[in-house]
């Protein structure tokens, strides 16, 4: 792969990964208050986000590793 064509797919990652962390931040504040985080350390929220069983979760599932740890990192502060 050309480093032309690397750099695009980068980008497109980053985009990727920006617009999962806003739609994360708005899809919890339909239920949360921030400071509902505040004591929350980003292993215990990402947990909580991966936790299929609390129904609002399940649109979680399908967002990539990186992406639930930018939401989870962002929410506590880290």
């Amino acid at each position: 792969m050309s480093c032309r064509y690397l750099g695009s797919w980068l980008v497109v990652g980053l985009f990727m990964t920006a617009a999962a962390l806003a739609d994360g931040h708005s899809a919890c504040a339909k239920c949360h208050d921030a400071d509902e985080f505040a004591d929350m350390n980003a292993a215990s929220i990402e947990a909580d986000l991966r936790d299929t069983g609390i129904p609002p979760h399940k649109q979680f599932a399908e967002l990539s590793d990186a992406q639930v740890q930018a939401i989870a990192a962002e929410l506590s502060g880290a």
